[in-house]
């Protein structure tokens, strides 16, 4: 059978869907693979930066829709680049062998960050890139910069900034490891969710061809792929916001995930990092920890400013505020469910109808522009507060016990869980 593999027509694009091409033909020399070049919007569009020309998918939708209407069998993406989730109707295949994760800098004559001047000027299109740079060295002027790697290279040059960041992994495969002045480790410079593996994107039911891709999969790429991606869909996370996330095996059954994630704007930014033996489950432990406030950046009282805040909280469920959307969202679909339906409004109504079809609420595009109407929220900004934390806490003591001993609660909060541990007490009893 013939395959046809769909790609962007950049360098790096191209040379990642031939290295997949290649692999293919050698594995299966009965088969026949083609590469396709497919335009997409994200290619198209250079002159502003990611944040404010869409989501993730501005690299892939065209390619997705090609794959849906079977004029190709396989998209190679790079993972990072990739939404939270596939569209309907794909999926993703299981990662081969991940390159270099980290982050590099690229500087015009300096050696190293330590040695940029004062107010040296840096360019990147990655809010998470600028903000872990601006934490490094705060005195740094970072400017956007959009285009491929060697239109990077170029603007450098040519609007003669100090330097510029991009990632290991294409400057690898493209075997431009010589224009690399230093490696961030993941502890100065978490990088994106995914970076350095590929996306193997095929429809759903294409059987054979899932199996002939998952044979070359790499078992610890492909634990490293769900721990970091199930982080990204935990915090319900954009392009719109600074997101990072790496795992890395420590021993023969342990990994360690490292994560960051912070507000559209920089002011608010939280580190943490969790080892464990599942990568799923340290994605949701890094959510929790997040959410109770025990890492740099987010004090005790950020949930009482997010919900009191002169913004609205239907801001910060749509626009990507100081907390994810996707718990925003969550917590007013359950405390205000009786509004939803005593309120009669068109935009009530699109509103319920957008809850229900989309019970996850974590993809930002369903929510991105909309806004809550404030006669569903009216009266309830205490309750969700408060609910809010009290599903923190308990989510908490059951995966995480050890962080309460860090977390200030009140006698309210204490007495909810010595209610809740005397009700399972009953229950255990009783059974």
């Amino acid at each position: 059978m013939k395959y046809i593999i769909g790609t962007r027509g950049s360098r790096l694009a191209l040379t990642q869907a031939e290295y997949v091409c290649k692999k293919l033909r050698e594995s299966y020399p009965q088969e026949e693979f083609e590469i396709q070049v497919v335009k997409t919007r994200g290619d198209l569009i250079l002159d502003k930066p990611l944040h404010e020309i869409g989501d993730r998918g501005v690299f892939v939708r065209e390619i997705e829709e090609k794959l849906l209407s079977g004029e190709i069998h396989l998209g190679v993406h790079s993972m990072k680049d990739m939404p939270a989730r596939p569209a309907s109707g794909l999926a993703f295949t299981r990662a081969w062998k991940r390159e270099d994760p980290r982050d590099v800098l690229i500087l015009r004559e300096k050696s190293s960050l330590e040695e940029l001047p004062q107010g040296a000027v840096i360019g990147t299109g990655s809010k998470r890139r600028e903000f872990q740079l601006k934490r490094l060295r705060p005195d740094l002027n970072i400017v956007g910069i959009r285009g491929n790697v060697d239109t990077r290279l170029r603007k450098m040059e040519e609007e003669k900034l100090d330097g510029i960041v991009l990632a290991a992994a294409g400057l690898h495969r493209l075997s431009m490891q010589d224009k690399i002045t230093q490696y961030l480790e993941p502890e100065e410079m978490i990088p994106a969710p995914a970076q350095g593996i590929l996306a193997l994107e095929i429809r759903e039911g294409e059987e054979k061809l899932k199996a002939m891709l998952d044979a070359l999969s790499h078992e610890e790429t492909a634990a490293a792929a769900l721990g970091e991606r199930s982080f990204l869909q935990e915090m319900g996370a954009s392009c719109h916001l600074p997101v990072g996330a790496v795992l890395r095996k420590e021993g023969e059954e342990m990994f360690c995930l490292r994560a960051m994630f912070g507000n559209e704007s920089g002011s608010r930014q939280a580190y943490a990092s969790v080892s464990g033996r599942e990568p799923e489950e340290l994605a949701r432990e890094e959510d929790l920890g997040f959410l109770c406030g025990h890492y740099e950046g987010i004090d005790e009282r950020v949930l009482e400013e997010v919900v009191t805040d002169h913004v609205s909280i239907g801001d910060y469920v749509l626009t990507g505020g100081e907390l994810p959307a996707m718990v925003m969202v969550d917590t007013i679909s359950r405390l205000v469910p009786g509004v939803l339906h005593n309120d009669t409004s068109a935009e009530s109504e699109s509103f319920q109808d957008n809850l229900l079809e989309h019970p996850q609420y974590s993809r930002p595009e369903v929510w991105h522009g909309k806004r809550v109407p404030e006669v569903l929220l009216s009266g309830h900004h205490a309750n969700i507060q408060k609910w809010k934390r009290e599903q923190s806490i308990l989510r908490t003591r059951e995966r995480r016990p050890d962080l309460l001993k860090q977390c200030q609660l009140t006698e309210e909060e204490r007495r909810l869980l010595a209610d809740e541990e005397y009700t399972r007490q009953k229950t255990e009893e009783s059974v």
